[in-house]
């Protein structure tokens, strides 16, 4: 009886020490919160041959909570609002103004992230919930984070960073909230979608293998299986000049309910130098096809690659052959960018088209900064002549 007693007198005074152990550290989480505002105003002029000009002045403001750190997890919520400055004189996609031009700015309210997180102490990084995700260069799955309204995921993914370099990413998705959101019959994606990105990064070496299998519920052509590897290697010359090798390969098959049989290929080249503040990068992109399906990436971040006016979305059947420059050097404040694209077929090699693009940015204070950009593309054998404008601000709270 007594060492009962003693044995209650321990835990009882446990009982009602945990609870409140764990208001308090709650309590901590909740007043550690931290709140960010961001504005994002933008003004983008498309001049298609085949559509009227189109004009969207959009605003996006993004609102986001943070909680504290409760036994490791954090709590995290972003809301996008998408609002229209005047008239919608643009398709967005869902407005059925289908004479105009696209901009991918549909107007509405949305979360854009919600999640909680655990972070550890041994280079772990679990995320539960909807979610933003960037894998390497975004080829295959990013954010999209150039339109308004950013493409984020929700599931579940696991980080692990160990202190030798070696590095595993593993996620399984089942809903792509997409550009086209929060409303429409293409704002999501729904499927299963496993992804395993693993590697080694010790400078001036960083190697990547990746593994994705999509299976879209209700877009079967784009329900494939990929798999590849990445490469950078990074040089230093002089301390006024370096460069970094980039080497891409990956093949791709038919999966689940694609419609379609294939095996595609895909292949990267890209070389950055740097000498004082001058940055040129020259390469050549590679999705094959064979007359009836492409190599497709439909999980990335598309307007990073391939030109700006976004002329290639989805690969064409006969593939695409993208040999591209770019030259970026201040000027009097302003980082300047210019770059150019030539693009042909993979399969029977026709002539699609070229592009010039143009980038000018102009950080006003740690807060502001002002982007302007342009795009044309010249078609020969795929689309029409297009021509885009922006003007962009940013703020940040």
């Amino acid at each position: 009886m007594k060492k009962t007693n003693i044995i209650l007198g321990g835990l009882l005074p446990s009982l009602f020490i945990s609870p409140v152990i764990a208001a308090d550290e709650i309590a901590s989480a909740v007043r550690d919160s931290a709140v960010t505002l961001n504005l994002r105003y933008r003004l983008e002029h498309v001049d298609q041959s085949d559509r009227d000009n189109a004009l969207a002045s959009t605003l996006r403001s993004r609102l986001g909570v943070t909680s504290g750190v409760a036994y490791g997890w954090r709590g995290l919520v972003e809301v996008d609002n998408v609002t229209v400055i005047g008239n919608d004189l643009y398709n967005n996609t869902r407005n059925n103004r289908t004479n105009y031009a696209t901009v991918a700015d549909p107007k509405g309210t949305d979360i854009n992230q919600a999640l909680l997180r655990y972070t550890g102490t041994d280079g772990m990084q679990i995320d539960l919930g909807r979610q933003r995700i960037n894998q390497l260069n975004q080829r295959f799955i990013g954010g999209v984070g150039w339109r308004q309204n950013e493409q984020t995921f929700s599931g579940y993914r696991l980080q692990q960073q160990w202190q030798n370099g070696v590095y595993i990413d593993l996620s399984r998705l089942h809903n792509v909230h997409r550009i086209f959101g929060p409303r429409g019959s293409a704002a999501e994606q729904r499927g299963e979608f496993f992804n395993v990105l693993a590697g080694l990064k010790q400078d001036p070496l960083q190697l990547s293998v990746f593994y994705h299998d999509f299976d879209f519920r209700d877009w079967a052509p784009m329900s494939s299986l990929t798999y590849g590897a990445q490469l950078e290697y990074q040089g230093q010359v002089s301390q006024t000049f370096s460069w970094t090798l980039q080497l891409v390969a990956a093949r791709q098959t038919d999966a689940h309910n694609n419609p379609h049989s294939f095996s595609h290929t895909y292949q990267r080249f890209a070389l950055d130098s740097d000498y004082k503040q001058l940055h040129v990068k020259v390469g050549i992109e590679r999705l094959a096809g064979d007359g009836v399906t492409g190599f497709q990436t439909p999980l990335a971040t598309l307007h990073a690659f391939q030109g700006f006016s976004d002329m290639f979305l989805s690969t064409p059947v006969d593939g695409i052959r993208d040999y591209f420059t770019q030259v970026a050097i201040p000027i009097q404040g302003l980082r300047v960018s210019f770059g150019a694209h030539y693009f042909s077929s993979d399969h029977q090699t026709r002539k699609y088209g070229h592009e010039v693009n143009i980038t000018v940015s102009q950080p006003l204070n740690e807060r502001l900064s002002l982007l302007y950009k342009g795009a044309y593309y010249d078609a020969a054998d795929h689309g029409v002549d297009t021509g885009k404008l922006w003007l962009m601000a940013s703020y940040q709270l």
